[in-house]
């Protein structure tokens, strides 16, 4: 009997990957809408057309979503993280490109501080305030995905919990960006990125962050040469035109 609820306890400890709902996740940034959609709002987004001359100022906000919960076990728990110094860094590294193809002239991130509503309309306001001519506001969602391994049953010795690499974190983190005319609203480009990451460790050590951070960095890797390539067509098409 002993053996039997040793075995069923060792079973409870060792778990297998959920994975990743990619369209839920992505359902859950937030994009604004009206509560209902008519026709004459389809009408309006129309008739709505593009005002930039090149090259242009571009602003960048980085916004925050509101409400990432994930499933853990029975529960939901929030996750944690936050835009650094370098993501920044990364998203204006596009602009030696941009500027030297006569796309923009300048290309600056917006502070936090200076939007006094975190909305559409808002962060407009803002970029006008700040001279820009559109503006690009990007979000960020992630999830992680926390098991055990069959090493983890190693965790019952207690001391193993902070020894023993029975615990696997993965992680995505999905970025949306959209370029907005600041004086109308026309949206002229949209662009998409993930990135995924794993790690290892003990059941004590292992911290989500790690992952999510990792996660983040090479979904902003992928995110920048897509803003750039976006870019580049839309000034190409507008000169055309």
């Amino acid at each position: 009997m002993k053996s039997v609820l040793i075995l069923v306890l060792l079973l409870s400890i060792v778990g297998c990957a959920r994975g990743f709902d990619r369209g839920a996740l992505r359902g859950q940034l937030n994009h604004e809408s009206p509560a209902q959609i008519s026709d004459s709002d389809i009408q309006k987004a129309l008739e709505l057309k593009p005002q930039l001359s090149f090259p242009f100022r571009l602003a960048v906000y980085l916004q925050r979503d509101k409400a990432e919960r994930t499933a853990y076990g029975d529960s939901l728990r929030s996750l944690s993280w936050r835009w650094e110094g370098e993501d920044k860094d990364n998203i204006l590294s596009v602009a030696e490109k941009l500027r030297a193809e006569g796309v923009v002239s300048d290309i600056f991130i917006i502070p936090p501080t200076r939007v006094a509503k975190d909305d559409l309309a808002g962060i407009r306001l803002a970029a006008a305030e700040h001279g820009a001519d559109a503006v690009l506001v990007v979000n960020g969602i992630t999830d992680v995905d926390r098991y055990n391994n069959f090493a983890s049953f190693l965790y019952l010795t207690v001391v193993g919990l902070w020894l023993v690499p029975g615990t696997h974190t993965d992680s995505l983190f999905v970025l949306d960006g959209a370029m907005w005319d600041v004086k109308n609203q026309y949206l002229y480009l949209s662009v998409e990125s993930e990135g995924l990451a794993s790690k290892t460790g003990p059941q004590m050590i292992l911290k989500d962050r790690d992952s999510v951070v990792e996660a983040k960095k090479r979904a902003l890797q992928t995110f920048g040469p897509e803003l750039e390539k976006r870019l580049l067509a839309v000034s190409r098409t507008r000169k055309v035109s």
